[in-house]
């Protein structure tokens, strides 16, 4: 788990996480939203976001990297910010995903949409 940005260029998905997302809820949850992606045997690297515009230029290196798999962990806001970067980095072969406030309800049900197909 990374603060911040990316370790290098890899094929590793990246889950840009935003522990201050609902109200400190998703870095509660983190540890559990990380034992759901490993159980799914999902190859990741983690980043946290530590400010404002973090998830904007984390995305936008993961995309230029050619992750094959950006996803936000986290309310709106985080979606805003990864959507931004992830378009400014503009490459076809990216894909991103959403995991929302990760409500115990939520985590179950996104676990297979999360895990299983890769769209944008």
């Amino acid at each position: 788990m990374h603060a911040g940005r990316p370790v290098g260029a890899s094929g590793k998905t990246v889950l840009i996480v935003n522990p201050a997302a609902a109200a400190g809820g998703v870095g509660r949850r983190w540890p559990a939203i990380a034992e759901l992606a490993r159980s799914a045997s999902l190859d990741f690297d983690a980043v946290l976001t530590t400010r404002p515009g973090d998830a904007t230029e984390i995305a936008r290196r993961a995309v230029r990297e050619s992750r094959p798999l950006v996803v936000a962990v986290g309310g709106d806001g985080t979606l805003n910010e990864v959507v931004n970067g992830f378009f400014e980095g503009a490459q076809a072969n990216c894909h991103l995903k959403h995991v929302g406030n990760c409500s115990k309800s939520e985590l179950g049900a996104t676990h297979g949409a999360l895990w299983g197909s890769r769209s944008r």
